[in-house]
């Protein structure tokens, strides 16, 4: 069964590196990377609990904690980089915006 929210195969292929890099040492994966990946998806589109995350996707507790290693080392951060610049060349935008949002330059006051 195929979602609006995970990744297709072309998007998988431009970073697949990032989430399963060559030479990896340790013990195998038992959940398929991709499958984590798009449990992180759905995640972020649905906005669901981990612990209601659907099986379908492996158990929670795993998917919880790669996700954690991963937004702690950069390489979340690096995938929704690249496939945000890759989207906006293929829009025919420039690969970096120009200019910051609307509202990014405010300054926000810390509660005292």
């Amino acid at each position: 069964m195929s979602f609006a929210i995970a990744l297709s195969d072309v998007q998988w292929k431009l970073v697949a590196d990032l989430f399963d890099p060559p030479g990896r040492r340790g013990a195998p994966a038992l959940i398929p990377r991709r499958q984590m990946v798009d449990a992180m998806l759905f995640i972020g589109r649905t906005v669901v609990q981990w612990r209601y995350l659907p099986e379908r996707y492996g158990t929670w507790t795993a998917d919880w904690s790669q996700w954690r290693r991963w937004r702690a080392s950069g390489v979340w951060a690096a995938a929704m980089t690249r496939l945000a610049a890759i989207g906006r060349v293929l829009h025919e935008r420039e690969p970096v915006p120009s200019m910051a949002p609307h509202g990014a330059g405010r300054i926000r006051l810390k509660a005292l």
